[in-house]
């Protein structure tokens, strides 16, 4: 199962998603779509938002944090709950194999032994 976990601060977004989908290992159409919405989510936030942060991914793992100036935050949470809203039409469909998570306090970003 894949879990995302996300929070949205004053100008601060956070974003961490944490194992596989396991619906069709190998040709995984949940796992890749989980995929593309996140990395979307990322490139519009650096691009459109001209946010400062950083990435980190590996096979089971994605994080972000995003930092974004407060002329652009409007467009930056709108990004943002876009994709959450893209993710809960995922976990819907396929709730054995996503599950989304809002966060008050921020994601751990790569505290699962990720360097």
């Amino acid at each position: 199962m894949t879990r995302i976990t996300y929070a949205i601060g004053e100008g601060r977004y956070t974003l961490e998603a944490e194992g596989h989908a396991g619906f069709y290992p190998g040709n995984d159409i949940v796992c890749a779509a989980v995929s593309a919405l996140l990395q979307t989510c990322w490139a519009g936030l650096m691009r459109e938002c001209r946010a400062t942060g950083e990435k980190r991914q590996e096979s089971g793992k994605f994080f972000f944090r995003a930092d974004v100036s407060e002329g652009c935050r409007k467009e930056a949470e709108t990004l943002l709950r876009s994709v959450v809203y893209g993710l809960k039409l995922i976990e819907r469909e396929f709730p054995q194999n996503v599950k989304i998570i809002e966060s008050g306090g921020g994601c751990k970003g790569f505290s699962h032994g990720i360097e």
